[in-house]
């Protein structure tokens, strides 16, 4: 009972906080000059309004929430947790959503990764002898391929964007199209130097 007392207590205030930036970013409309800045700004205010208390509609929410679960995650205890599967876990939400928009939303999570500007404790990542890592590929639970179009998205936002972290596991089966490894190939020859293979 006090390990589930203690589950609700966390999800409120996570809930809390997302709202803090839901409110932020409206206040910040009410500011903007320009039309699409206001647009922008209240947009990513519906979206923060939404997810603080229900689940992704779509990419961008999704998107958001993965971020956001991933400074509740490290900003109470400071631990080491790597992202995990993202394009296994950001595959249902894809949905739609133009492949171009996907890439640009992907293209912005990793500067987000990189630049940690979220979190004001900035030795998080120096006292760490090593990179927060996200796995990309390989096969699903049941065996079968798991590399799927969100996985190829993340291929062409690490090409666009050429950070050095995070660093990329790249899991490969046969299962796997052929298109995987040869992009994958393709970012390592051209000098991304922080993808790993694994089989």
């Amino acid at each position: 009972l006090e390990f589930l007392d203690s589950v609700i207590l966390a999800y409120t205030g996570m809930g809390r906080l997302i709202a803090r930036y839901a409110g932020y970013a409206e206040e910040l409309s009410l500011k903007a000059d320009c039309p699409q800045e206001k647009e922008r700004l209240q947009g990513i205010a519906e979206c923060c309004r939404h997810i603080s208390l229900h689940k992704p509609r779509n990419f961008r929410e999704a998107v958001q929430l993965l971020w956001f679960s991933h400074l509740g995650t490290i900003l109470e205890s400071g631990l080491f947790i790597n992202y995990g599967r993202l394009d296994v876990i950001l595959q249902p939400y894809l949905g739609d959503t133009p492949h171009a928009e996907a890439e640009e939303l992907l293209s912005c999570l990793l500067l987000k990764m990189y630049d940690q500007a979220d979190i004001e404790d900035h030795s998080y990542l120096t006292r760490h002898e090593g990179q927060l890592v996200v796995t990309l590929g390989g096969v699903l639970p049941d065996g079968e391929n798991a590399v799927g179009e969100v996985t190829m998205l993340f291929l062409k936002a690490i090409g666009r964007t050429r950070l050095p972290e995070p660093e990329f596991n790249l899991r490969v089966s046969s299962k796997n199209p052929p298109e995987y490894l040869e992009k994958a190939a393709e970012l390592t020859v051209s000098g991304c130097n922080f993808l790993s293979y694994y089989n």
